[in-house]
């Protein structure tokens, strides 16, 4: 395997990431475990997209524009 790597991720998993990410940092500290698409965690996740969109309008993120293509 000629593949790189950056932290335990290979470089391309790095480069080409799930749409949406989310990982339980003190069991899982190098992100290898993306836990986004879990049904029991959607509490938590439907949170955390909240808190990442407000604070997107409060700073004028001109990424916002993503909202009106979802």
């Amino acid at each position: 395997n000629n593949e790189s790597f950056y932290g335990k991720r290979t470089v391309t998993d790095f480069l080409h990431r799930s749409r949406y990410e989310l990982y339980d940092l003190q069991n899982d500290p190098d992100e290898s475990v993306n836990l986004a698409g879990k049904a029991e965690l959607k509490p938590v996740f439907d949170k955390l997209a909240a808190k990442l969109k407000a604070f997107q309008v409060r700073t004028r993120d001109p990424w916002l524009v993503k909202y009106e293509h979802e």
